[in-house]
């Protein structure tokens, strides 16, 4: 081959690496800036960035959706993130991104006790390809927070007991605590948010 176009290819494979080095590099940089951003109190300034072009062009629109939903959550911006909601519905996501935000979703409105948007957005994951693997982890808290399922109440007394994990006991006794709400017995619900309280603390 010709001196002059090995040259040429190896510039153009150099210069295809410097480029990709450098969008990783401004990614990594504006994510850096996000993230506290999205936790503060400066929230105009992050709204600002989120959607400068700068950052639209270096960042992936699922990450600016998470980044923004993780803000508009600390903030507790109802109206912001049922429109972020909406708007990631029309935008171009895989459909791992799609699961991951419609777990998100579904989470909120069942602690929002939204229970028909709840309903909503739970018929959203049951068409995805993956449903059957995520519903093992969605089904009980679905049917406890979203359907009022009291007859689960023992499964999940038993499960708080044998479970090792932190978090899951966390879980598993604000699971019971609802469904005492709805059973209308206050001490029994107050005592188990006692508990996920206590292990959040120690934690």
């Amino acid at each position: 081959m010709n001196s002059v176009y090995i040259t040429i290819i190896i510039a153009l494979v150099a210069l295809t690496f410097i480029i990709q080095f450098y969008s990783q590099y401004k990614k990594k940089k504006l994510i850096k800036q996000l993230t506290p951003l999205a936790m503060g109190k400066d929230t105009q300034k992050f709204d600002e960035l989120i959607d400068d072009q700068k950052t639209v062009r270096a960042i992936p629109e699922y990450n600016r959706i998470i980044l923004k939903l993780n803000s508009y959550l600390a903030r507790e911006d109802d109206a912001k993130i049922e429109k972020l909601f909406v708007y990631a519905d029309q935008v171009h996501l895989n459909e791992r991104q799609k699961v991951d935000l419609y777990i998100r979703e579904l989470m909120y409105y069942m602690d929002k006790s939204q229970k028909s948007k709840a309903q909503a957005v739970y018929q959203k994951l049951e068409n995805t390809r993956d449903f059957d693997k995520i519903r093992p982890q969605i089904e009980l808290p679905y049917q406890v927070m979203a359907l009022n399922r009291t007859d689960k109440l023992d499964q999940l007394i038993q499960k708080s007991k044998t479970v090792e994990d932190p978090e899951k006991q966390v879980a598993y006794f604000m699971l019971i605590a609802h469904i005492y709400d709805v059973l209308k017995d206050k001490k029994q619900a107050e005592a188990y948010r006692e508990k996920a309280k206590k292990i959040i603390e120690n934690n």
